[in-house]
């Protein structure tokens, strides 16, 4: 279950890694309007944008007989989707008042 603990965690620090990449490549190349708030957005989303990463991968354990890590990937996404649905739960309610 460790590995699948930091296998999930350093999957969350590369995307963060790639957002950041992304939005300044998208300030300094301007791809199309709109690019920087996508760009800004996805950290706020994390908790749906890690679907793209993380279920190859459980995918990809589970073929290799490895309930252990698909055990600690599922904890780590988990963990992941809480946070992040709380946290933007509590700035769409402090916006609205």
């Amino acid at each position: 279950m460790l590995k699948g603990l930091i296998v999930g965690s350093l999957l969350h620090f590369m995307q963060i890694f790639v957002v950041v990449l992304a939005f300044l490549v998208g300030t300094i190349f301007k791809p199309f309007v709109g690019w920087e708030y996508a760009a800004m957005m996805t950290p706020f989303a994390i908790g749906l944008t890690q679907a793209f990463y993380m279920i190859p991968m459980l995918f990809y354990y589970k073929s290799q007989a490895r309930p252990d890590v698909v055990k600690g990937l599922m904890v780590v996404a988990g963990i992941t989707f809480l946070l992040n649905s709380s946290c933007f739960g509590v700035m769409w309610l402090g916006a609205r008042r």
